[in-house]
């Protein structure tokens, strides 16, 4: 139904745009002063129509003259209106339809990346990070997933909004991971789950396999990973926020 309705205003929008001349504008102003013209008498006009009324009872003009001057303006702004207000009236319905299709779409997109990574478990998972310079196995792969699905061509929002601020996200994130992926490893060594942890250069920390002096490379290292999930974060709530203004979920 909705989508034979939306036909039906495409359809209607063409035979508009197809009787609208370039010109209308410029035509409407010459009926219009046309009918004006037919409507008004030249003074000299009016006198000696007034002699020859009072001195024969016969008058030299019209009256139908006003009557189809009259009829001339209203034929004006009628054309007018048809040529501007209809035309407005359906581009109107058919942005409205695809504003709600837009909106359809990417909130549908938001409720699938949400189930993969929602707000409260971004905030446990950079908690963690940011306490004990680790993450587990299966974080970092939600992560990734996160990302392989938001950077689809079929999970790209519509909104150009929604569509910046995930993109925004999205690099942040792939620069976090990537930064993950060389920097952590599996510390302890050789645990023998599937969610192991992996922590931030253990051969560099020496409350882990690493040395004393090996401090200020480490701390050069919990800066940078503090530095990049800190711009996950804000980037997170930027687009997160988005959402919110733009599509009100």
């Amino acid at each position: 139904m909705n989508k034979s309705f939306d036909l039906w205003w495409d359809r209607l929008l063409k035979l508009i745009e197809l009787l609208r001349p370039k010109f209308y504008n410029k035509l409407t102003w010459l009926i219009v002063i046309s009918g004006l013209g037919m409507m008004s008498k030249p003074l000299w006009l009016t006198i000696i129509n007034i002699v020859f009324e009072t001195g024969f009872q016969f008058s030299i003009t019209e009256e139908s003259d006003t009557a189809w001057g009259f009829c001339l303006v209203l034929v004006g702004l009628t054309y007018h209106l048809i040529n501007t207000g209809l035309h407005e009236f359906v581009l109107s319905k058919k942005e409205k339809t695809y504003n709600l299709k837009r909106d359809e779409h990417d909130i549908k997109i938001f409720q699938s990346l949400n189930v993969m990574m929602d707000e409260p478990y971004i905030n446990n998972l950079f908690d963690y990070m940011h306490t004990s310079d680790a993450i587990m196995w299966d974080d970092f792969q939600k992560l990734r997933n996160f990302l392989i699905q938001a950077t689809e061509t079929r999970n790209q929002f519509v909104d150009e909004k929604l569509k910046q601020q995930m993109s925004t996200l999205s690099t942040s994130l792939n620069e976090l991971l990537s930064f993950i992926n060389k920097e952590f490893d599996e510390y302890p060594y050789g645990q023998a789950k599937t969610n192991f942890r992996m922590c931030l250069a253990p051969q560099l920390n020496c409350d882990r396999a690493g040395d004393w002096e090996d401090g200020p490379k480490y701390d050069s290292l919990v800066q940078q990973m503090m530095d990049k999930s800190s711009t996950v974060i804000t980037s997170y709530k930027d687009w997160r926020l988005a959402v919110k203004e733009i599509l009100l979920v």
